[in-house]
């Protein structure tokens, strides 16, 4: 029965699963699916991106069975977007549910206040991002999505609308990073027969109705008409579509080596990539290029983009200047930095400060501060070790981000000076500037720039004295 939109009395009303005859294709096409993985299923600890709606509801039942079968781990994640009329009875929708199945439910929310850009792009852009905080925070292996047939040709059919080349016809893909669509081979139908077979309760986003919104038009008006025109257009794109997987397999060495090429630095928040790198690679496949690294090396960031929006990024990277910025989408931004462009997301380079604890070792971006503790101090030290007594070690110190107006009075020098001056002097990049360390007593006081600089007064002390050098690697360990 479905409950379309739900209301507070209906939303308790989820009726039990009488077992009957389930759809045979869509159990079908999981079986394989399933036979396909190669974790053993014991280990395997999946999440669910459950919205409540009709294919998260199939998929998270027949895995329920599973889960009987198989003994694994299985979670269900609703991201409420909290920018609907209706959002809280379809979170409220989902508790029940999972509770009736004695399934465990993480719920995260959304602050659709914070977007920039189209609400459809942010909402999806968001999701993925809580969903694999999730993950991560949970140590699972997987989020699985119910994505089915349907969805996919009505991607497909989009991408051939707005005139993407050769990695939109990818369409929706079944494997993405941790993430896992088994059922793209379904369509819809076999969903809703399945769904009513098993008595299942489901709801339905108020919003798929709305034919301003993009996805909706293409779904209910543009799709529908363009296949009553022409009723062989379903198949063209499926055969597209296949003949870009087999095309995409087959340039996987390339892609490989193009990307040693461009890559300078990266993190799972930010890439630098080389610009000149990038306009060197051929035309044909240079998009396609920095769709996958941005998509591979990037937490929960997918790019597809118009053709017109391509030309512009382009057309930015052959003429921008330094510190010019061009937006990818709600979620990416590429900055200008030198002969390089950094794409980064919105949180990169916010990083919380770190107390500096002896004993301990204190990551910072892709480095790390260590302690060698009952060592003998020198008057002449290495600009990345920072020498202090025992007394001085008492004192809290903090490393933090450098920030705007920011001043050291530094070792052998008269006067303070301007952090922005010493990173000047040392040529550092934007993406240095932003996360270089800087290490602060409890005051505030800046006491030392790794690698370039030691705060003057911090110096005084008699050589030969025993105390604690903390050491700057401005590369993580491996």
């Amino acid at each position: 029965m479905v409950r379309t939109p739900l209301s507070e009395q209906n939303a308790h009303k989820i009726p039990s699963c009488n077992r009957s005859m389930p759809s045979s294709q869509i159990l079908q096409v999981l079986a394989k699916w399933r036979q396909a993985v190669r974790i053993d299923w014991q280990d395997l600890k999946i999440l669910v991106a459950f919205s409540g709606g009709r294919d998260s509801v199939v998929l998270s039942h027949i895995l329920r069975d599973w889960q009987r079968e198989l003994d694994f781990k299985l979670n269900l994640v609703h991201i409420n977007h909290c920018y609907r009329h209706d959002s809280t009875a379809n979170e409220t929708f989902c508790i029940q549910l999972a509770e009736s199945w004695r399934l465990p439910l993480t719920v995260r929310r959304l602050d659709p206040d914070s977007r920039r850009g189209s609400l459809e792009e942010w909402a999806r852009q968001q999701r993925y991002q809580e969903l694999r905080q999730v993950r991560r925070r949970m140590a699972f292996h997987w989020i699985l999505t119910a994505h089915h047939l349907d969805d996919q040709l009505e991607t497909l059919f989009m991408r051939r609308r707005l005139g993407p080349e050769a990695m939109g016809w990818l369409g929706i893909r079944e494997i993405w990073q941790d993430v896992r669509r088994p059922m793209l081979d379904i369509p819809a139908a076999e969903l809703t027969a399945y769904a009513r077979q098993e008595q299942l309760t489901w709801i339905v986003d108020t919003t798929n109705w709305d034919v301003q919104r993009l996805r909706n038009r293409v779904r209910w008006l543009e799709y529908p008409a363009a296949i009553k025109r022409d009723p062989d257009l379903r198949e063209r794109l499926l055969t597209r579509h296949r003949d870009k997987i087999q095309w995409w397999r087959g340039i996987q060495p390339d892609l490989k080596r193009y990307r040693r090429k461009v890559l300078v630095s990266q993190t799972p928040k930010y890439l630098l990539l080389s610009a000149r790198a990038l306009l060197s690679i051929p035309a044909e496949i240079r998009h396609l290029l920095l769709q996958t690294v941005v998509q591979n090396e990037l937490e929960s960031a997918e790019l597809t983009l118009t053709r017109a929006h391509w030309g512009g990024f382009w057309q930015y990277v052959q003429t921008s200047r330094s510190g010019t910025v061009f937006d990818l989408n709600p979620i990416l931004r590429c900055i200008r930095d030198g002969q390089n462009i950094l794409i980064h997301l919105p949180e990169a380079f916010n990083h919380q400060p770190v107390t500096l604890m002896a004993g301990e070792t204190a990551s910072w971006f892709n480095g790390y501060f260590e302690f060698i503790v009952n060592s003998k101090l020198l008057r002449s030290p290495e600009k990345k070790h920072l020498w202090i007594s025992d007394d001085q070690i008492s004192s809290d110190l903090t490393v933090r981000s450098w920030q705007k107006g920011d001043r050291i009075q530094a070792y052998g020098h008269g006067r303070s000076m301007l952090i922005s001056d010493l990173f000047t002097d040392h040529k550092l990049s934007r993406v240095q500037r932003w996360t270089w360390p800087v290490v602060v007593d409890r005051t505030g006081k800046i006491l030392w720039i790794p690698g370039l600089r030691h705060a003057a007064d911090l110096l005084d002390y008699t050589d030969g004295k025993i105390g604690v050098i903390i050491k700057w690697h401005s590369q993580q360990k491996h």
